[in-house]
């Protein structure tokens, strides 16, 4: 009788070879000290990756659209205990994957422990897209976390560890319950472990380190605030008690922009040029442009104007450092 692995290690990934390498290189080192040498596998939907490391595994599936559809697919078709996803675009701190398996242990046997979340770093060099996505707020979750704190309520799915059990009963990253072009799915899939009595976890002793690269042209940018937009009106939709009334106009909103740009966000010199913070206040706004027009049409779509008279309350009982 064989039986099924106790923890897999999933990369995810489309056409990013240079990307790819980096994350699963990462990933090995660790999984080796993981409870039996836990496997790395890649899931990809892009073109066929060559040069895996020796024992990596590979499930090319073209067929998979989005991150959260890999994920769901390795939910259901792994038989793993616990499952850690790692996106391509991320580097595995060294010792973070045996730090989240660890947390588990460590909070009384964990048998009511549905995921385990790291600290989440940017990493590399920083343009002045990447700059105004930090003064819009669109990067705002991606780092959070930053201490252990019983309230906390959810974190990125760049790296996490899952019960994969548990994130089948919720119905984690089901197209058919949450239907996005993408982002928003890992609050739902969160909010969805809390409602049913999983605890979710932080591990401030595990760090991921996302790359800037894939957040650093404007174009992507827009794309990603759109989509957050329309996520935002989706969570509404599949959990309306979650929503507060919050419909700010458009003075205010640009006021709230050229603030946040005069604060400087933290990755950004103080002693920028003024026509810098100028060129960033006017990139945040049309980010926040695409993030209301995403809202929108999930509206048209939907026939429900919910999503452009409430707000989302991402914030609602995440601790955070003093």
């Amino acid at each position: 009788m064989t039986l099924p692995p106790l923890c897999e290690v999933y990369v995810l990934t489309h056409d990013r070879p240079s990307l790819l390498a980096r994350a699963v290189a990462s990933a090995v080192v660790d999984a080796r000290s993981l409870p039996s040498s836990a496997t790395v596998l890649v899931v990809s939907s892009g073109r066929r990756p060559g040069n895996l490391p020796a024992g990596v595994l590979l499930l090319h599936r073209p067929h998979l659209s989005g991150a959260a559809a890999k994920r769901r697919f390795v939910l259901e078709h792994s038989t793993a205990t616990w499952i850690i996803f790692l996106d391509d675009d991320c580097e595995v701190v060294p010792g973070s994957l045996v730090a989240l398996y660890a947390a588990v242990g460590a909070a009384g046997g964990g048998a009511d422990v549905g995921a385990v979340y790291p600290r989440l770093e940017f990493d590399g060099a920083s343009t002045l897209a990447f700059d105004a996505a930090s003064a819009s707020g669109l990067t705002a979750g991606m780092s959070w976390l930053t201490g252990p704190d019983e309230r906390f309520r959810w974190g990125p799915s760049a790296l996490v560890l899952l019960r994969r059990t548990a994130a089948l009963e919720v119905g984690a990253f089901d197209p058919r319950t949450f239907g996005i072009p993408a982002g928003g799915e890992d609050v739902d899939m969160a909010r969805r472990l809390e409602l049913a009595g999983w605890r979710r976890l932080p591990c401030s002793a595990a760090t991921v380190r996302h790359t800037r690269s894939t957040w650093n042209t404007v174009a992507a940018n827009v794309a990603r605030a759109r989509s957050y937009g329309w996520a935002e009106s989706e969570l509404l939709r599949l959990h309306p008690g979650d929503g507060v009334n919050r419909v700010p106009s458009p003075w205010r909103l640009l006021q709230s922009i050229a603030a946040r740009c005069r604060a400087t966000p933290a990755t950004t010199p103080s002693a920028q040029p003024l026509a810098r913070r100028w060129a960033m206040a006017g990139i945040a706004a049309l980010y926040g442009l695409a993030y209301r027009c995403g809202r929108i049409a999930h509206a048209v779509q939907h026939r429900s104007p919910r999503g452009l008279v409430r707000r989302y309350d991402w914030t609602r009982d995440i601790g955070r450092a003093a």
